[in-house]
């Protein structure tokens, strides 16, 4: 299965001096399998330990944390001699042993020359707000689900992968049915790897379902594990998510959790699940000025699962709607397609992700994209709103270079207007990197 991290991973490998890497992500996302992979194809050897078994654990550690001892015990552990330009290092489940990130920071104080990946469940911020050496001698990267161009290298379908990632307007016109039943499976499916597998294999949406649900019951189990807050609250504010995106609004609103829902009562639930990275949040900010974070209004959002694929099973949609033609793009309030969106674009880490409202509630756009230099609205609806009110306002406002929508119709570019195809939504991380070649950029992109 390709993943693209597996090219940040060659980066980090061929670095001098690489400092230790902590791979992050949600369960069931492939981390583990990725590394090990990595781990394999790149070194001569690959040492693994799973934190979370209790005999590598006592086996590696034995109560100290000295990083010779360390590596002297996995040498007789595993009755091998590990060659620090030759072998890899892997820590998994890093999370499960309190202040095990400390001893990554250390491999690269003390032997630098050595390998190491770390594998957390537990978002990298969170992991290391107690580690006394904080972020320095570390490295991160974050694993998410599949993404819409991941979804299509796996089902073979190089082809139209090379037309988006060219551009190519004649063959995406060409293509652009099969594209859109393939993003209708996507939607469905989604991108958890064992999902992709199954649907790629046996195209049986239900066997895919089951999946899925097996899935959401592994992430409530995980709720029983979290000491620091209510499993009940958590599992509220889990379940309440579908009810919140179908709104029109999709503001969340505690009082949809329960009763006189209030923010104090569940703050703590969604910290937690953004630790864990079962949810993203999308901030409100007041204006369309960067940088956009110094405007965040941290009273309002909206939350989104990590996976499209998750938020069809908690939707109970069934498989037949991916027959029906577009009908699965529209329901929900364009719930599933703000979620596609929102899943494509956090996967770049030099894009922040917001969405604007002014004070008097006559203007919403669906999202700002802050990419560290500018700032760009993004409206998301499969069918077009070709008399949106809301940009409008936006645009007469704040005058952004450009305005973006992204919708099922075909690439079109007016003078401060762009619509990319939903399934090309990629392609906007890449041309809104640089902001001293923007506007070529996009010139360059959009002729015919």
């Amino acid at each position: 299965m390709y993943r693209c991290l597996y090219e940040k991973l060659i980066n980090w490998k061929n670095q001098f001096n690489s400092k230790p890497l902590i791979v992050d992500g949600a369960k069931s996302v492939g981390k583990t399998w990725l590394i090990r992979e990595f781990g394999s194809n790149e070194y001569d050897k690959l040492v693994y330990v799973d934190l979370s078994i209790e005999s590598d654990r006592s086996s590696v550690i034995c109560f100290s944390f000295n990083v010779p001892d360390i590596i002297s015990n996995l040498e007789a552990y595993l009755k091998l001699k590990i060659d620090p330009d030759k072998t890899l290092i892997v820590f998994d489940n890093i999370q499960c042993v309190p202040d095990f990130v400390s001893v990554l920071s250390c491999f690269n104080l003390i032997v630098p020359n050595y390998h190491v990946i770390g594998i957390s469940s537990v978002c990298f911020c969170d992991l290391i707000i107690d580690n006394p050496f904080g972020a320095s001698e570390l490295e991160s990267l974050t694993l998410f689900p599949l993404s819409f161009k991941e979804f299509l290298i796996s089902l073979n379908k190089q082809e139209l992968v090379n037309s988006i990632s060219e551009n190519n307007l004649a063959s995406l016109t060409l293509f652009k049915d099969e594209l859109i039943d393939l993003l209708k499976y996507y939607y469905f499916v989604g991108g958890m790897p064992e999902a992709v597998l199954s649907f790629c294999s046996e195209q049986d949406l239900q066997k895919v379902r089951l999946i899925q649900n097996n899935i959401l019951d592994s992430y409530k189990c995980s709720f029983d594990n979290d000491i620091n807050d209510s499993t009940y609250r958590l599992k509220r504010v889990w379940d309440s998510i579908p009810s919140q995106l179908s709104k029109e609004k999709k503001k969340f609103l505690y009082g949809l959790i329960a009763d006189g829902g209030r923010a104090r009562e569940y703050e703590s639930s969604l910290l937690s699940l953004k630790k864990y990275g079962y949810i993203h949040k999308i901030s409100r900010v007041t204006t369309g000025q960067h940088p956009l974070h110094s405007f965040e209004d941290n009273k309002a959002f909206k939350l989104f699962l990590n996976d499209i694929g998750l938020l069809s099973a908690m939707f109970d949609l069934s498989p037949d709607i991916v027959k029906v033609k577009n009908n699965i793009f529209n329901i929900f309030n364009n719930a599933l397609t703000e979620q596609f969106v929102v899943q494509q674009l956090v996967i770049e880490p030099e894009l922040s992700l917001f969405y604007y409202t002014n004070d008097s509630g006559t203007c919403e756009v669906d999202f700002l994209v802050d990419n560290g230099h500018s700032v760009i609205p993004l409206e998301a609806e499969a069918v077009p709103n070709l008399r949106s009110k809301s940009m409008k306002i936006y645009s007469e406002r704040f005058v952004p270079d450009i305005t973006v929508r992204t919708s099922l119709s075909d690439y079109k570019r007016e003078q401060f207007f762009v619509n990319i195809p939903l399934y090309c939504i990629e392609n906007l991380t890449k041309e809104i990197k640089n902001k001293s070649d923007y506007l070529s950029d996009w010139e360059h992109f959009f002729v015919f």
